[in-house]
C-alpha cells in the first residue's frame, strides 16, 4: 500500500512540476534603476510580476501573451554576449595562413540584460547588452514589453517602463491615450534619429481639434526641435501641452511656446 501510495506521489510531483515554467529577466540600464522581471506557469497558472527597489507589481497573464512568449523561446539562441561584442570578423591572409581579424565595441551607456529560463529541470542562462533592431534579442524585448504594457496598471511602473523603452530601439517614446478627447503622452527624450517620426505625429494631429499632449514622463530634446514645437503651437491653437514635467516645462520655455500652452 505504501508503495502504490509513493508511485501516486511521485506521478503527482512529476506532472505538476512538468507545468512549471519561469522566465527571469534583470534590466541593468546605465543611469536607471535596475529591475527585475519574473513571468511564471505554475500548474498552467500564469504571472507576470516586476520588481525595483521602490515597486513591485504583480498580475495574472493571459494564456496567449504567454504562449507567444513560449513560441519564440523555442528558437531562441540562448548566448551570453556582454558589454564587450564581437560586431563583425573580416578574414584576410597573412604569411600563407588563414587569419579572422574581429571588430568588437565596447558598451558603456546602454543596457545589460540577464536572462534565466526554468523548464522541466533544465536551466538556460542568456546575457546580452543594447540589441539592435535587427536582433534576435530585439525581438525577445518587443515581446516582454508587449507583455509588460498591457498587463502592468500602476502609474510608477508604467512611468519605469516608458524610461526603460528608452535603452532599446523603440523610437520615438510616443503613444495614444484616449480618443475623446483625443490624447497622447510623449515621454523619454527625443534625438535626431526619431526626427522622421516626431514630423510624421506633427502632421497627423487634426488643426480644428482640441489635441492634449501629456508629457509628465519627458525627459529633453535636441535644440534643433525648438522651432518645430514652436510652429507646431503656433499653427494648432487647440493644442495643449498638459503634465508637463519640469523638464517638458523648460523645454517648452526655451522653444518660445506661450506660458499659456503647457501646465
Amino acid at each position: 500500500m505504501k508503495t502504490q501510495l509513493y508511485i501516486v506521489f511521485l506521478l503527482i510531483s512529476i506532472s505538476s512540476f512538468a507545468q512549471n515554467e519561469k522566465l527571469t529577466i534583470d534590466f541593468q540600464p546605465s543611469f536607471l534603476e535596475n529591475s527585475k522581471l519574473i513571468i511564471k506557469n505554475v500548474s498552467n497558472k500564469y504571472s507576470v510580476t516586476l520588481q525595483t527597489e521602490y515597486f513591485t507589481e504583480k498580475c495574472p497573464l493571459p494564456d496567449t501573451l504567454f504562449d507567444d512568449l513560449e513560441v519564440f523561446l523555442k528558437g531562441y539562441n540562448f548566448a551570453k554576449k556582454g558589454s564587450i561584442d564581437t560586431m563583425a570578423q573580416k578574414k584576410v591572409i597573412e604569411n600563407g595562413d588563414t587569419v579572422v581579424h574581429y571588430q568588437s565595441i565596447i558598451g558603456l551607456d546602454g543596457i545589460n540584460v540577464y536572462g534565466k529560463f526554468v523548464k522541466n529541470n533544465k536551466i538556460k542562462t542568456f546575457k546580452f547588452w543594447s540589441p539592435n533592431k535587427v536582433d534576435l534579442n530585439s525581438d525577445l524585448i518587443e515581446i516582454l514589453f508587449k507583455i509588460m504594457y498591457r498587463q502592468f496598471k500602476n502609474q510608477k511602473t508604467i512611468n519605469y517602463l516608458e524610461q526603460l523603452e528608452q535603452y532599446f530601439d523603440f523610437g520615438l517614446g510616443l503613444r495614444k491615450l484616449q480618443d475623446n478627447p483625443l490624447m497622447y503622452k510623449l515621454y523619454g527624450s527625443i534625438s535626431a534619429n526619431e526626427r522622421n517620426e516626431l514630423y510624421k505625429f506633427f502632421d497627423s494631429l487634426p488643426v480644428n481639434k482640441k489635441v492634449y499632449i501629456d508629457m509628465s514622463n519627458f525627459n529633453d530634446m535636441g535644440t534643433m526641435f525648438d522651432k518645430d514645437f514652436l510652429d507646431l503651437s503656433e499653427s494648432h491653437k487647440l493644442i495643449s501641452w498638459t503634465n508637463c514635467s519640469e523638464s517638458a516645462k523648460n523645454t517648452l520655455k526655451r522653444a518660445k511656446i506661450k506660458r499659456n500652452r503647457y501646465k
